[in-house]
């Protein structure tokens, strides 16, 4: 006989309780405030899984950058914005085409002016476009996809330099943390 959620027997000839999951959030507690006070550059955050990152580092306690690209709607750079600033962190938005080096360059250094540096770095840019075939993808939006999508990556990583703030916990530089993950 399986004890109830409570302690106590199950009813006589009724179905053995199943024990209800403990919240997340008892489970997450002691890590709450190993990012509280770091500073992120997310790059695409203006929607998608961007903006649910950027969101879910403010609620950790993360002051967040984000750049997205020209031909994103401003109106959605200005609701993440809105939704990160609800969790009581700061939130600078910044509008360029990643895919340009001497535009990367800027919004990085933007976001270590606004913010102090960057301790974390979250590359989410991307195009998505499908095609059915190979001969329907042509030459301009296959570069165009790749600078978007990989030179942006690889930009954006290399051009923050560390503060020099000593932070608990990991001190590599954000450009190590990403390669050692993504390679």
């Amino acid at each position: 006989m399986t004890p109830a959620p409570d302690g106590q027997p199950p009813p006589a000839g009724g179905p053995p309780q199943v024990p209800t999951p403990r919240p997340r959030v008892d489970f997450l507690k002691p890590t709450r405030q190993l990012m509280r006070g770091s500073r992120a550059l997310i790059t695409g955050a203006n929607a998608g899984i961007g903006r649910v990152i950027a969101v879910g580092l403010a609620k950790e306690g993360v002051d967040i950058a984000i750049a997205y690209a020209p031909d994103e709607p401003a109106e959605d750079a200005a609701r993440t914005a809105s939704l990160v600033e609800q969790e009581g962190r700061r939130c600078v938005t910044m509008r360029g085409d990643l895919a340009d080096e001497d535009t990367c360059r800027e919004a990085v250094s933007q976001a270590v002016a606004e913010l102090g540096g960057i301790d974390i770095l979250v590359n989410v840019t991307a195009i998505q476009s499908g095609s059915t075939d190979l001969e329907g993808l042509d030459d301009d939006r296959w570069e165009r996809s790749f600078r978007s999508g990989l030179f942006s990556f690889f930009l954006a990583t290399r051009r923050p330099l560390p503060a020099g703030r000593k932070r608990k916990g990991r001190r590599r530089s954000p450009s190590e943390e990403l390669i050692l993950k993504n390679l």
